[in-house]
């Protein structure tokens, strides 16, 4: 059991050793790495999420490990630096992750792993509530014929026919109720 245990350890060596070329493979099991020299730091430009590299390669491509992005290629020495970490970080409420605020306006800031709204650009005593659906509407949900998207709708009650445009490919579509 203990013979092939090992043989398993030296296998994995020699796979890790493949992909990531001669002298990069693991630190050994119970060592720690010295993560502030190594370790290499790149914000995804799509959802802001911080990504951790410990060793990055000149002429390998990395993506986000948050929305699977391909990341800009970063220079050997690039670290999270100065002017990213004068950016404002907030904490989801929801997931507890850690957001970085990207620069520029926007009317809404979402968390990168949940969706929760972070940032509005009204606060939240000039948000207007829902407003409510008078008695003589009813909601219904429809399949558009092109993409098969579900598109919710509002008609009145004694509608039979209905023409909308999809909300996903923009195709005007007719139903009769």
């Amino acid at each position: 059991m203990l013979q092939q245990e090992e043989s398993d350890s030296a296998l994995a060596r020699q796979l890790h050793e493949e992909i990531n070329g001669p002298g990069l493979s693991q630190p050994a099991a119970g060592s720690i790495p010295n993560e502030t020299s190594a370790a290499k730091s790149i914000a995804c430009p799509a959802c802001t999420f911080v990504n951790v590299f410990t060793d990055i390669l000149p002429g390998r491509s990395y993506t986000c490990k948050q929305c699977l992005t391909v990341l800009p290629d970063p220079t050997p020495n690039e670290t999270w630096n100065a002017s990213n970490s004068k950016q404002e970080m907030v904490l989801c409420a929801a997931c507890r992750c850690l957001n970085r605020i990207p620069l520029g306006k926007f009317d809404a800031i979402v968390c990168g792993t949940c969706c929760h709204e972070l940032k509005s650009k009204k606060p939240a005593s000039e948000v207007q509530p829902p407003q409510t659906v008078p008695a003589s509407t009813r909601p219904i949900q429809v399949r558009c014929g092109e993409c098969s998207s579900i598109n919710a709708l509002q008609v009145g009650r004694d509608v039979t026919n209905v023409r909308f445009e999809c909300g996903s490919c923009q195709t005007v579509n007719e139903v009769s109720l």
